[in-house]
């Protein structure tokens, strides 16, 4: 019996972070013009906030063909994603623009949460 009872945990853990990583799945495809075609590579909970999902997402655009992968983090609790735009806006154009996040802003982000 004693033995059964470290295996139930790791069961038990290992469930609890696959329901993390579909969640965050459904939530990054929810932001893609063709969510069906989504495929996922190297989404882990972060170790710093189990609240962060972070991973890969390639998805197919408007025109039909794949955009290749791209880094995505996704806080849980407010059901957010922010997926890396791949566009660095100049400073002026960062302040223009306000809450906008280019590629060195999420850069950043990602770095400090996965």
């Amino acid at each position: 019996m004693k033995a059964a009872l470290p295996i139930l945990l790791i069961v038990a853990v290992g469930a609890c972070a696959d329901s993390g990583a579909s969640e965050a799945e459904e939530i990054v495809r929810a932001t893609l013009s063709d969510p069906e075609s989504a495929q996922f590579e190297d989404v882990a909970t972060s170790a710093a906030n189990p609240d962060v999902v972070c991973g890969l997402v390639n998805s197919k655009n408007r025109m039909g063909g794949y955009a290749g992968n791209k880094r995505f983090i996704v806080t849980l609790s407010r059901k957010q994603a922010q997926i890396d735009p791949g566009v660095a806006l100049s400073p002026a154009a960062r302040e223009m623009f306000g809450g906008v996040v280019d590629s060195v802003a999420f850069d950043r982000l990602y770095r400090e949460s996965c």
